[in-house]
């Protein structure tokens, strides 16, 4: 009698025990499945317009949410508060990567600088897969251990109060993402003698932006050389018509892409060492850190924004080819 009551409790115990957790297995397994199918049924139905306007609009808000709701930068040099459609132009404008802004960037505090940098990289053309981790990542890496090693470039942060790693990845993000951002009220002039930093950046401009869809196609190429991908990688690289991704281009449009974009930039490259190499525009630099200066000028004219120059001081006619390869 004592072995069977001690198994009924046992067995009363368990079921009391594991009927909770019963309940919370089917309700996730429902809400999935309801997920699922709203999902399937509304990226069918839905006009894809309209769904990258909700998407742009809810991060845009939502972003100017948190934005207000945390403090600016608030010292002796910034005292400065904005208004709340500066706040939330500024988080549109990250949101789509349109680098404008209606206040200076030293506003912004540290933990406003980090809300920027989700806007920024959630919104983002190439949000996709392992490769925004692996150029991220190495970006950042590279940045930090630069603007750490370099008294030059860690002196400009000190002096404006910014953390090393807040700016290491606000400013990667940004490069690859296309926008433009730096929080810096100067943008990159005030590394313009810093060579290194440009060259590191130079590689997340064209990374993000054209030189996408060739390093996309290769990078699927070299994961096909190893036999577990093999399989998938040639069905990729065969079939890019049927996965309808648009930044998979075929390949002979990839490789056609790579002579384009480099020509593009040595087109500038000539021109501009040809009209500004003696020019208010460069003066203080080297001869070297006029050559790194120009390019990342002109990688950045077709792509991210960033400047190293006062464009209000450059020629009428190398405005007019900036104009024309924008």
């Amino acid at each position: 009698m004592n072995n069977f009551s001690d198994l009924f409790n046992q067995k009363l115990l368990q079921f009391l025990f594991t009927f909770p957790f019963l309940k919370l297995r089917h309700l996730r397994n429902s809400i999935s499945y309801l997920v699922i199918i709203y999902y399937r049924y509304f990226s069918l139905k839905l006009n894809p317009f309209f769904v990258k306007l909700f998407y742009f609009v809810s991060l845009s808000f939502s972003g100017f949410l948190v934005l207000a709701a945390l403090k600016p930068r608030s010292d002796d040099h910034h005292s400065f508060k904005p208004r709340n459609l500066d706040i939330f132009f500024t988080s549109v404008s990250a949101a789509t990567l349109s680098s404008m802004s209606t206040v200076e960037m030293e506003v912004f505090s540290n933990s406003q600088l980090i809300i920027l940098t989700f806007l920024m990289f959630l919104g983002g053309e190439v949000f996709t897969s392992i490769y925004i981790v692996v150029i991220h990542f190495l970006g950042v890496t590279m940045v930090l251990v630069y603007v750490s090693i370099i008294s030059s470039a860690k002196t400009v942060l000190k002096n404006k109060g910014l953390k090393t790693l807040t700016f290491s990845i606000f400013t990667t993000v940004s490069t690859f993402a296309s926008c433009g951002f730096v929080p810096t009220n100067e943008n990159m002039m005030v590394f313009s003698k810093n060579s290194g930093l440009l060259l590191i950046l130079i590689p997340q401009v064209l990374l993000g932006n054209t030189l996408f869809p060739s390093c996309l196609r290769f990078s699927i190429w070299v994961f096909g050389k190893f036999n577990l991908w093999k399989e998938n990688s040639d069905y990729l690289l065969k079939k890019n018509g049927e996965i309808r991704y648009l930044h998979l281009l075929p390949s002979l449009h990839s490789w056609l892409l790579v002579p384009t974009v480099f020509g593009f930039i040595l087109v500038q490259f000539v021109l501009f060492c040809s009209l500004e190499w003696s020019s208010d525009s460069l003066r203080g630099l080297n001869w070297y850190q006029k050559t790194i200066g120009v390019l990342f000028q002109c990688v950045n004219t077709r792509h991210t924004g960033e400047t190293i120059v006062d464009l209000s001081i450059i020629s009428p006619a190398i405005l007019v080819l900036f104009v024309l390869m924008m």
